[in-house]
């Protein structure tokens, strides 16, 4: 299932976080499960180790690390406190030397202790603010290039506080106004949000960021074939839990993973990119629905239904029908790209597409400019 993904060959092409970050988490799943078949402290301790290298590239691990924590206290509750403690803290000492080298750079460059990045107030701003729709969004006044987005976000949070701000205090400021926004809106607004993202987060739409997987698929080949939805994968996977279910204890650290890493998702919010770290743990459980397949077959007409309606439920909540987003942001992006190879002319059609699809989107009107004045093409500017 996980070889036949597409958004696995699309983002690990693109040689970004996600192309190492997806190998270390699984890595880092892998051996908790080894560590409860065999109980060697080096299995765990290499686990902590392998999670904290993906926290370093995908941030939300933070939180879905406690997750896995209590997967561990909730597998070996019977092996007493001081074996508990033991294993906590083997499996923490690998995630702290996995972050210590960039908490020591951080607070040498900023004098500021930041633990892995300070983005995330940014990113739950991004996720929970008023105007949040669940998937990623533009924020105004900020960039939406992936380049411009961080300085971006230090200088609107500057400008407002009306002084320099450290990294922390950025990512403070950013934080404390999505809390502002959502205690304004009130826990319907809160809960309806978790709700959209909880759809998203199971549905078969590849929701992007910066970068769009269908919008792509239209430039490289390969991204056509046949290969699995998301919705098979969600759908199988979730028949097989249910199927697990009576082995829960063997298969304790795939739940405790999945659910942790949604919950993290959910914090800030869904994109394609950030969900599909949980897909490998996912293809298990749908590899397990598709071997208990025969056995299935073979139980009673009562049992054999209640598989039925688990797959086709899991199904067809996994096809809600969900807001796509607008393609301009991908032919900006593009664009950028081209005009960085010195291919003037492509990137700005790449720019007048993205205004004809959102005419009030300001970074196309921003790198016209900007491309006109170095082609000498000002008198062909509109604005």
């Amino acid at each position: 299932f996980s070889a036949f993904y597409g958004p696995f060959l699309f983002y690990g092409g693109m040689v970004i976080g996600e192309t190492v970050g997806l190998f270390t988490t699984t890595l880092g799943v892998f051996l908790l499960v080894l560590f409860q078949a065999k109980r060697r402290t080096c299995y765990i301790f290499l686990a902590g180790l392998s999670l904290g290298i993906s926290t370093l590239i995908r941030a939300n691990m933070l939180i879905a690390l406690p997750f896995l924590a209590l997967g561990v206290l909730a597998i070996f509750r019977k092996d007493g406190i001081a074996k508990l403690l033991y294993y906590i803290c083997a499996f923490s000492a690998g995630i702290v030397i996995a972050l210590s080298p960039v908490m020591a750079r951080n607070y040498i460059s900023e004098k500021d202790i930041v633990p892995v990045t300070a983005l995330g107030g940014f990113n739950f701003y991004i996720g929970n603010a008023s105007g949040a729709g669940g998937g990623y969004r533009h924020v105004d006044d900020i960039s939406a290039n992936a380049e411009d987005m961080v300085t971006g976000s230090i200088e609107v949070a500057e400008t407002r506080a009306g002084r320099k701000l450290k990294p922390s205090e950025v990512s403070s400021y950013w934080f404390r106004s999505a809390l502002r926004s959502i205690r304004k809106n009130g826990p319907l607004y809160i809960s309806g949000l978790m709700a959209k993202k909880f759809v998203l987060f199971w549905n078969s739409y590849e929701a992007p960021d910066i970068w769009d997987y269908y919008f792509f698929r239209g430039y490289i080949p390969i991204l056509n074939f046949p290969f699995f939805n998301f919705s098979v994968i969600a759908a199988l996977g979730i028949l097989g839990m249910c199927l697990a279910w009576p082995r829960r204890r063997n298969a304790a650290t795939l739940y405790f993973f999945i659910f942790g890493y949604m919950v993290s998702v959910l914090v800030f919010f869904v994109t394609s990119r950030y969900r599909m770290q949980v897909v490998p743990a996912l293809s298990v459980f749908a590899g397990y629905s598709v071997v208990r397949a025969a056995d299935i077959l073979r139980e009673r007409p009562f049992k054999i239904a209640a598989a039925a309606v688990v797959l086709a439920g899991a199904f067809l909540f996994s096809n809600i029908p969900v807001a796509k987003v607008s393609f301009a942001a991908s032919h900006n992006s593009l664009g950028i790209l081209l005009k960085r190879a010195g291919r003037f002319d492509e990137a700005e059609v790449e720019y007048k597409k993205a205004l004809a699809l959102k005419p009030d989107y300001p970074d196309p009107h921003h790198n016209l400019r900007i491309l006109y004045r170095e082609a000498n093409k000002r008198g062909q500017a509109t604005f």
